[in-house]
């Protein structure tokens, strides 16, 4: 008897391992059964289609489970691709309704998001109040039955590619090489990267690495912590600390980075912007901000961004070396206080400082302290520019006591040979300074006072006397008639002003100079007239000599008296012609002929009136004489 219960005892016991074994190895073929079922549950969860390839499901040696080809989205509207998944799992935990994975890999995932102008999503994903493909379905009651505990040992992703379809500019931008190894750990309140690492290649082929410790998820709080999330490339590292709260509630972000290489970045730059390259950036620049959020929207950044030894190529030729100091930054993105500290440079090797305090707003930027100091002076140009499809800009420039000398070594060295002196005031208002074309569109006006000055290599006196010999209406060497006291002054190859004061208006590409004035031991000089941004001139001038000089000429040639004014000063006339630097010094002949007439008319009646005659009288009353 005994023996037929052991022998019935085995036999059940080997259909039962058969049946398993029948069950295990025929596994991915009932899983495949149901795929349809599992590709019409999915497709109504997410409201897109969901097209699933072969699925296997293994138990020995481990549990393991396999799905090739998943997509998501309608043919050509594909949002989501993976290669294939594999999950594997422990056995016995099963058993207890615990699932622990110890690996999941994802190879080559693709996913495509749409910004459009209402936001960004999964691209062909219904977007607002869109349901599902089949409303009539409902959840299925709940039966109380306690939920699966999931645990997740590592999570490794392969060749992903994440892709940006942007519809309102028509670009489609790709971050691809997605390689993701990362431990991970979660229950149903918290998921926790203990570590990890994720490599990809951002836009402009520029390969980045992110570094991840103890980053946090809490489910109950929808937090987000970040012990240390540290983004490397060869640009440098930024590393992020802090907490968000996604859903909503305030949060901070501490952004630190050791020095970002300004050259290196302006090479990933210059794929989003190619005119970068033209300035040439060099240098570092560290951060060590505070950052505010309102839910996962950036509210506020606060603290400096020190520049080390930044350098960059500005038009005009001109070079900027040596750049340090702190830009302390305060505010939202869209109301941002900029204000510098302690910051130098050398502008064409001449040093200098630059104070600043700034607001930027998404419509203008507004520049109520700028103060540059060097050159032996001070700049202050406070300035306000409106941004749009033309930025404007409008500012009120002032400076004081600036050495010409150093200013045009320093940025004009051509004009350094021909022009000294001191800036001792400078005035103005411009406005309406479209950046893409500013001579042509400034407007406004200005006055200055040089003093000290000194024309290199042009005598203007001396000029003037050689332009008006040989004109009819004046005869003999007038320039070989200089009293010897006064020939070094002609003589010398420069002139040298005392002061030199000018008003002027600036409006569609020209300088209207209402009144230049050009005081010396020698002479004054007065001019007015017009200069164009094209190098056009045209100033009609006036040169009086010194009463000492006047005198002096008459005595040597009486007949220049004709050309004294009224307060026995030798005046001429004369005009300031042409395109620089094809620039003509003319004396004013009508002008010079009015004058000589008057002068020979007054001697004329001034002898008749000594005689004593009643016709000199008469006509000397009615001339005014």
């Amino acid at each position: 008897m005994r023996k037929k219960i052991l022998i019935s005892a085995l036999s059940a016991l080997v259909l039962i391992v058969a049946g398993l074994a029948l069950v295990i190895w025929r596994a991915g073929d009932l899983v495949n059964r149901y795929r349809p079922q599992i590709q019409t549950i999915a497709s109504n969860a997410l409201g897109m289609p969901v097209s699933l390839g072969d699925i296997s499901l293994s138990i020995i040696p481990r549990p393991a489970f396999y799905v090739a080809a998943v997509t998501v989205g309608a043919p050509g509207q594909t949002s989501v691709s993976v290669g294939s998944v594999r999950a594997d799992a422990a056995l016995l935990p099963l058993l207890s309704k615990r699932v622990e994975l110890s690996t999941i890999t994802i190879d080559k995932p693709s996913i495509t998001l749409a910004k459009e102008s209402s936001g960004v999503g999964l691209k062909g994903m219904p977007r607002g109040d869109s349901k599902p493909n089949n409303p009539s379905q409902t959840p299925a009651p709940s039966t109380g039955a306690s939920p699966i505990a999931l645990s997740i040992d590592r999570i490794r992703i392969h060749d992903g590619v994440v892709r940006l379809e942007d519809s309102t500019t028509n670009e489609t931008t790709e971050i691809r090489d997605i390689h993701v190894d990362a431990g991970l750990s979660l229950n149903e309140t918290r998921v926790v990267i203990p570590e990890g690492t994720v490599s990809l290649l951002a836009p402009g082929k520029q390969k980045l690495q992110i570094s991840l410790s103890n980053i946090s998820f809490d489910q109950a709080l929808k937090k987000l912590s970040l012990e240390n999330a540290t983004l490397s490339s060869d640009v440098g590292s930024v590393t992020l600390k802090g907490e968000i709260y996604p859903s909503g509630g305030p949060g901070t972000v501490a952004i630190t980075s050791t020095g970002l290489d300004m050259a290196k970045a302006a090479k990933v730059a210059a794929s989003f912007s190619p005119s970068l390259a033209q300035y040439k950036p060099s240098g570092s620049l560290t951060l060590k901000i505070a950052a505010t959020l309102s839910g996962a929207t950036l509210t506020s950044l606060k603290g400096p961004l020190t520049c080390k030894a930044l350098s960059a190529d500005l038009p005009g030729a001109l070079q900027v070396r040596e750049v340090s100091g702190d830009i302390a930054i305060d505010g939202s993105l869209q109301d941002l206080a900029a204000s510098t500290n302690n910051m130098t440079l050398k502008l064409q090797g001449a040093p200098l400082s630059v104070s600043t305090a700034t607001r930027i707003r998404p419509t203008e930027i507004s520049v109520s302290s700028f103060t540059v100091k060097g050159f032996g002076g001070e700049l202050q140009a406070p300035s306000q520019m409106t941004l749009g499809s033309t930025n404007i800009l409008h500012t009120k420039p002032m400076a004081r006591a600036l050495s010409l000398d150093q200013i045009l070594q320093a940025i004009k060295p051509d004009v350094a040979k021909v022009l000294a002196g001191t800036l001792s005031t400078f005035d103005g208002s411009f406005a309406n300074i479209q950046l893409q074309n500013p001579t042509q569109t400034a407007s406004g006006n200005g006055s200055l006072l040089v003093t000290n000055a000194r024309l290199k290599g042009f005598n203007i006196p001396h000029q003037v006397l050689s332009n008006i010999d040989g004109l009819p209406i004046i005869s003999g060497n007038l320039r070989k008639r200089v009293p010897p006291d006064f020939e070094p002054l002609f003589a010398s190859p420069d002139t040298v002003v005392r002061e030199a004061r000018a008003s002027f208006s600036i409006g569609s590409g020209v300088i209207q100079i209402s009144q230049l004035a050009l005081i010396s031991e020698l002479f004054d000089l007065r001019s007015s007239g017009s200069y164009g941004f094209d190098g056009n001139i045209n100033l009609t001038s006036e040169i009086l000599f010194s009463p000492q000089f006047s005198a002096a000429l008459t005595n040597r040639a009486k007949e220049f008296s004709l050309l004294l004014n009224g307060d026995n000063r030798f005046t001429v006339p004369f005009l300031v012609k042409g395109k620089v630097p094809a620039v003509i010094v003319l004396p004013n002949v009508t002008t010079l002929a009015e004058k000589l007439t008057v002068g020979t008319v007054r001697q004329t009646l001034g002898g008749a009136l000594k005689g004593g005659k009643g016709v000199g009288k008469s006509l000397g009353k009615v001339l005014g004489f």
